[in-house]
């Protein structure tokens, strides 16, 4: 026998990232919004005449409509990038600097007739990226403060601040579900003493290590060096 109602769907990941890619869509337009209004008090020192309404609305639907286009063409809004990524970072540059040449060349030919200085859409340009980046580096934030290793996990120390090491570091830290949590790491290269790795600092060489290990309180010590020796691995045990 079956109830009449029909259970919720489970949210997925996927899901959720269709989702986000949306609420992306909305803040971008939003950002556009508020960076040709600064640009509009920018540009007329704060003093704003009603008549021009008309055409800020409009080269604001313009503004939004190029990069909801472009953004689309060059699959920013397709998560192909990680959120705040290098990689979308420059993507992000080269839509904006896209979506302020469409605004440019618009009002080149329609600015006069609308009231609107030609060089709004150049203005707006850094502030509009700035905001986008921001966004989204939050977002990155939100999404790594929820991804670290539980309370459970052991405190563990990485030996090698190199590439290995970075990769090993970044990789336990975006991984709640790691058995491991990364407290600092050693490097014998005294230059890297003040490093720090996805938030993850070298606490000193390997000379330090009784001393590291009493401050953090590790209970597993990680080698990533490659091609490290068998003598040199006895010497760290």
């Amino acid at each position: 026998m079956t109830s009449g109602t029909t259970p919720a769907l489970p949210r997925t990941a996927s899901s959720d990232r269709a989702l986000w890619l949306w609420a992306q869509v909305l803040l971008d337009a939003f950002a556009w919004i508020v960076a040709i209004a600064l640009a509009m008090v920018l540009r007329y020192e704060a003093t704003f005449d009603p008549a021009k309404l008309p055409g800020v609305i409009a080269i604001c639907a313009l503004a939004i409509a190029a990069q909801v286009a472009v953004g689309s063409a060059l699959a920013l809004y397709r998560g192909r990038y990680s959120f705040g990524s290098f990689h979308e970072a420059k993507l992000l540059v080269f839509v904006t600097v896209s979506v302020s040449l469409i605004l440019t060349v618009a009002l080149l030919f329609f600015g006069i007739p609308m009231g609107i200085a030609r060089g709004v859409g150049l203005i707006a340009f850094p502030f509009a990226c700035l905001f986008m980046a921001a966004i989204r580096y939050l977002k990155r934030m939100y999404v790594e403060s929820k991804a670290k290793p539980g309370e459970t996990a052991e405190r563990t120390l990485i030996y090698g601040a190199g590439f290995v090491g970075k990769s090993i570091v970044t990789r336990m830290s975006n991984d709640r579900l790691s058995p491991w949590r990364p407290v600092g790491l050693i490097d014998d290269d005294p230059a890297k003493k003040h490093l720090r790795i996805s938030s993850v600092p070298v606490l000193g060489t390997m000379e330090d290590l009784p001393d590291i290990v009493r401050r953090t309180g590790a209970k597993v010590l990680l080698i990533a060096i490659a091609n490290v020796d068998a003598k040199h691995v006895r010497r760290i045990s």
